[in-house]
């Protein structure tokens, strides 16, 4: 009874000041619940997204499980926030009756950004009213007083049901008992449906003696998952012979190009385009990816009809390659005629960021088999259920077809990944020849580092609003996520539930190197390359032991192996932003693998999930000192630096030369070694350099 008085206090509490925070905005015509208008553009400096993740603008109806379900320390951070939108709308409401005084100065409080945790509590002491500071502190200090008794006898009484046997009650009380504080089942999913904090994770620790973390659903489930594999990998019948297979993929794509006429022919090049494509042959689909290459690169795509023109290209090229799942060499053929090494246009050297149709490569058969990854990442780019109808039916057969036509074509010669090792285990510690290198001086400027129950809230605040990196320690093991374990050694990537034979893409070396390349491998051979990182990780001599530096890099294994998707979960700190528009990458390379000096369109949340990096980061007003290539999108004004994939000029970061660049000493910069379950945000458009201290395995998330 004590309990339930406790919760029903400390969720009146949160109710009443929501009560007058909603009046507040309704007094100065702002809907909480609808208004588009950027909070920034009435009374306070807050951006409109991120006030809404701090403390969403809900319906009255939606307020009441939302406070019911905070922990302590984000019901205090809530009436603080409160406080701050009330003293904002006393502010505007009563400036005429000040006499004319900075109203400012008298009624707002420091901005919350500026506060630490552990003196936000006392924000009301900047308010020159000390009647209305003893009431706010009285008000704050006696609802965190209900939320921690809350939590006490929550935990006491946890403590008590496992007892329950060796106690003398009676049984009826205790089913009496049970049904008072658990919801019924339906009811307790309806709940979790609406509650719009459920994107951040469950933050109730539950027991608190057993140490559990917060309680976290795997990706699989999650939209951004579920629609992929749904479509992609869903269950599918194949009936009749092949070539009646064959006739009924031509006419879907008849279908799927035809409806891209509409929008494509708006333009002169759109219309091009469309009839390129429409041709049905590997000619007209290699021009279509020009034209679509040639359309990113001055105007962007402002449409996912071009992105559909793309994709459809690439299926048409691998559907007449592949043909009809025969092994017939003259389609193979006809495909190196057309895209023939004296055509330049199409066989472009150490350019990544051109699609694989239009780069050069060792073969033809790696180029179908980048060809089919590189598709592969333009369905993962279609958001919503409706666009993904619009992916042909066949694409996951397709998929699969090419794979066994590349391990059926590719030359059958043995990988020299340097010494032959059956070490399958990956370094639980920084190897021994980094630490004579004296790797812990390697940080200059170490990171903000955070513990691994950092909330939503405080990250938002301090991190994210103002684009500063930080490193989440322990996060994975925190999340308890399975990948953890199950990455601890190299055994899993030849198990075909976790994508052994898929065809994976692979650099070798790294940027500025003599023997650096790039091809592809399957995950099973890959597993090879490790094994030599690992024993020489392991040596006390590494001198006398060579292995071949190799990196499967940003690849999204997790739709490629979607078994995967059950051993992670998306992290809270993505604010639940993870959609198509970004990605999720698995990363996995041997040690010393090295990325040239780069940044991204995206926000992003890297968790090292086995080895060690050293991480380098320079934030985007240090551009003009860091040599930066020509973006490839020259178009869309405005836009052409932070939103887009840009490489600098310097290739060995830790060693520039100072005569070729000048500046690049000048430059200042964050740095921090991640350790296996660290977890590191770095924001959108800054630039980073990453560097393997050992066999490495690392999750991203694009956001």
């Amino acid at each position: 009874m004590v309990l339930i008085s406790a919760h029903l206090l400390s969720s009146l509490c949160i109710i009443a000041l929501y009560v007058l925070f909603y009046i507040s905005f309704s007094l100065r015509s702002i809907s909480p619940a609808r208004s588009n208008v950027p909070l920034s553009q009435t009374t306070t400096t807050r951006d409109d997204d991120a006030t809404r993740v701090v403390f969403p603008l809900l319906s009255l109806s939606q307020i009441v499980p939302v406070a019911s379900s905070l922990s302590l320390y984000d019901t205090i951070y809530i009436y603080i926030y409160i406080y701050e939108e009330l003293s904002l709308f006393a502010q505007t409401r009563f400036s005429k009756a000040v006499n004319n005084k900075d109203v400012s100065t008298v009624l707002s409080p420091k901005p919350l950004v500026e506060q630490t945790p552990g003196s936000s509590v006392f924000l009301a002491a900047s308010d020159r009213r000390p009647e209305r500071r003893i009431v706010l502190s009285f008000v704050v200090l006696c609802s965190s007083a209900f939320s921690a008794a809350r939590f006490f006898l929550k935990t006491r009484s946890q403590k008590q049901h496992c007892n329950w046997k060796t106690e003398t009650c009676d049984e009826t009380d205790r089913e009496r008992e049970r049904e008072q504080m658990m919801p019924p089942p339906e009811e307790e999913k309806e709940e979790e449906k609406n509650n719009p904090w459920t994107c951040f994770g469950n933050d109730d620790s539950g027991d608190a003696s057993s140490g559990a973390a917060r309680v976290t659903t795997t990706a699989e489930t999650s939209e951004y998952f579920r629609l992929f594999t749904e479509r992609v990998w869903g269950e599918k019948t194949r009936e009749g012979t092949r070539t009646t297979l064959k006739t009924t993929r031509e006419e879907e794509m008849r279908v799927l190009v035809d409806a891209l006429e509409p929008e494509l022919s708006k333009s002169k090049r759109g219309k091009r385009t469309w009839d390129s494509l429409k041709a049905f042959t590997i000619k007209g689909a290699k021009e279509c990816a020009l034209m679509v290459t040639e359309q990113k690169r001055l105007k962007d795509w402002n449409s996912y009809e071009w992105l559909f023109a793309s994709a459809y290209a690439h299926v048409l090229i691998l559907m007449k390659v592949v043909g009809d799942g025969t092994e017939n060499r003259s389609r193979l053929d006809a495909f190196e005629i057309e895209f023939a090494s004296e055509d330049e246009r199409v066989n472009v050297a150490d350019d990544p960021r051109l699609p694989a149709l239009l780069r050069e490569w060792d073969s033809s058969v790696t180029k179908i088999a980048r060809a089919n990854l590189d598709l592969l990442n333009m369905v993962i780019g279609v958001d919503g259920e409706e666009n993904l109808k619009k992916v042909p039916s066949f694409y996951g057969e397709l998929m699969r077809e090419v794979e066994e036509f590349y391990e059926f074509y590719r030359e059958k010669k043995e990988n020299s990944w340097g010494v032959k090792s059956d070490v399958v285990e990956i370094a639980m510690k920084i190897p021994e020849a980094q630490q004579k290198k004296k790797s812990r001086d390697l940080v200059q400027n170490q990171i903000a580092s955070e513990l691994p129950d950092l909330s939503a809230a405080v990250f938002l605040q301090k991190y994210f609003k103002t684009q500063k990196p930080c490193v989440v320690r322990k996060y994975a093991n925190e999340q308890k996520w399975k990948l953890f374990d199950l990455c601890k050694t190299t055994e899993f990537l030849r198990d075909e539930m976790f994508g052994g034979k898929r065809v994976v893409p692979v650099e070798f070396g790294f940027p500025g190197s003599n023997d650096s390349g790039a091809g592809v491998v399957s995950l099973s051979e890959f597993s090879e390359a490790l094994n030599a990182s690992n024993a020489v990780d392991a040596s006390e001599n590494s001198g006398s032991l060579q292995c071949k530096v190799a990196y499967v890099s940003q690849h999204c294994l997790f739709h490629h192996a979607p078994e995967l998707q059950k051993y992670i979960s998306i992290p809270h700190l993505t604010l639940g932003k993870v959609t198509s528009a970004g990605a999720s990458n698995l990363w996995i390379g041997t040690r010393e693998t090295r990325t040239s000096l780069h940044r991204d369109p995206y926000d992003n949340v890297f968790v090292q999930v086995s080895g060690f990096k050293y991480v380098r980061i320079y934030l985007d007003d240090q551009t003009e000192k860091l040599y930066s290539e020509a973006v490839m999108t020259t178009g869309a004004a405005g836009k052409n630096q932070v939103n887009a994939f840009t490489r600098s000029l310097v290739k060995d970061v830790e060693n520039p030369d100072s005569k070729k660049f000048p500046k690049f000493a000048e430059a200042t910069y964050f740095d921090t070694i991640l350790n296996p379950g660290d977890a590191m945000f770095i924001p959108r458009g800054a630039w980073h350099y990453v560097r393997s201290l050992s066999t490495s395995i690392s999750v991203n998330f694009w956001f």
